[in-house]
């Protein structure tokens, strides 16, 4: 029956220990109990497999990689564990509202198509000390503004608004999609972009999960190699006809990235291989992309 759709949830773990319990009880306190939870521990070498086990919950399971993996290879060795018709990936230090579940289930019941994705709104948050060393959340609402639905592929080739830890996907369109663990720092983008492609996505207009934001600390060379997944992956999954148009805003993204990091060799031999036009209805399609979604990290004080 439709009502008793079993969720996967996947919590992929690398020396996770300071959130994960957080975490964990946001699983436990869903309103629909028809859930597992896999646990890929990704060979941490802090507590968070003792925090896991002490929980004793009979819907945790527990697995141990063989080796450490990137993010991507390890969300697809844990996915094989699974046995839900749709899956939802929860990091260790994100949150999910207790009625997050039972809302995006009575959408998969109720919807009348092809759906692959359910997603929504979420909070971004964290804590710092203010200046009387006091603990204060700042928050925002990402996506501020009304959310796309059913087909959104064009959207999603202009970025990725589409808040991770509110997905849910469903299987058969993972596994549709193919292999996203080439992908080190992209996985999540090009499994998006890939189930739009070849699905309806449906979106819920309340926030059903928050993100822990913390400051960056990835380095310049990872950042790179980001944004040159992002256009790798567009090149991948769009027809070699629109792949021009369609992968102009990420383009755009690296040459900025190349300029502010005064790559300026390097910002030159990109120039020379892409038009200006395209670089300039680029910067026009991530103003637009901004405005439309809000979804550059920002707090409100």
């Amino acid at each position: 029956m439709k009502n008793k759709i079993l969720i996967s949830i996947i919590v992929n773990c690398f020396n996770g220990e300071r959130f994960l319990a957080e975490a964990l009880e946001s699983v436990i306190n869903q309103s629909y109990q028809n859930w597992e939870l896999i646990f890929w521990d990704n060979q941490s070498i802090d507590n968070s497999s003792e925090i896991l086990k002490s929980y004793k919950h009979p819907k945790f399971n527990y697995f141990y990689s063989s080796s450490h993996t990137n993010l991507g290879k390890a969300r697809e060795l844990a996915l094989k564990k699974t046995n839900g018709d749709w899956i939802g990936f929860l990091d260790c230090d994100d949150i999910w509202l207790p009625e997050k579940l039972q809302n995006q289930v009575a959408a998969i019941n109720s919807f009348e198509g092809n759906l692959g994705l359910i997603y929504s709104k979420c909070e971004f948050f964290r804590d710092r000390l203010n200046i009387n060393k006091k603990v204060i959340r700042e928050t925002t609402i990402k996506p501020s503004k009304d959310l796309p639905t059913f087909k959104v592929s064009k959207e999603l080739c202009k970025g990725n608004f589409i808040p991770f830890p509110s997905v849910l996907y469903k299987r058969d369109a993972i596994i549709k999609a193919g292999k996203f663990s080439y992908f080190k720092f992209s996985p999540d983008y090009f499994l998006n972009l890939s189930v739009s492609l070849n699905y309806d996505i449906f979106a819920i207009e309340k926030v059903l999960c928050r993100y822990r934001y913390h400051k960056s600390n990835l380095s310049i060379s990872t950042k790179e190699i980001g944004l040159l997944e992002n256009i790798s992956i567009i090149k991948k999954l769009v027809p070699k006809s629109n792949y021009e148009t369609l992968s102009r805003s990420h383009k755009t993204r690296y040459l900025i990235f190349l300029l502010s990091n005064f790559k300026i060799k390097s910002s030159y031999i990109f120039i020379k291989k892409i038009s200006l036009l395209n670089l300039f209805l680029g910067f026009i399609d991530i103003c637009t992309y901004i405005m439309k979604f809000n979804f550059k990290i920002q707090f409100n004080f």
